[in-house]
């Protein structure tokens, strides 16, 4: 396990589309296995998120 992560960021988005953003790269993540849908308290720092799936893991 590492201690690494990455940023997606859209330049052209405003405040209006990001809920509806977000909503799309995690249905993706999910989709590709690089994270699982249900949200738990695995992150640092922060009450809820996405845990690692089966492919987001081993990357």
């Amino acid at each position: 396990m590492g201690d690494r992560f990455q940023v997606i960021v859209d330049l052209d988005a405003d405040q209006a589309d990001a809920g509806r953003l977000a909503r799309r790269v995690v249905e993706r993540l999910v989709a590709e296995d690089v994270v699982l849908a249900e949200r738990t308290p695995c992150v640092l720092g922060q009450p809820w998120g996405h845990p690692p799936g089966p492919t987001g893991s081993v990357r």
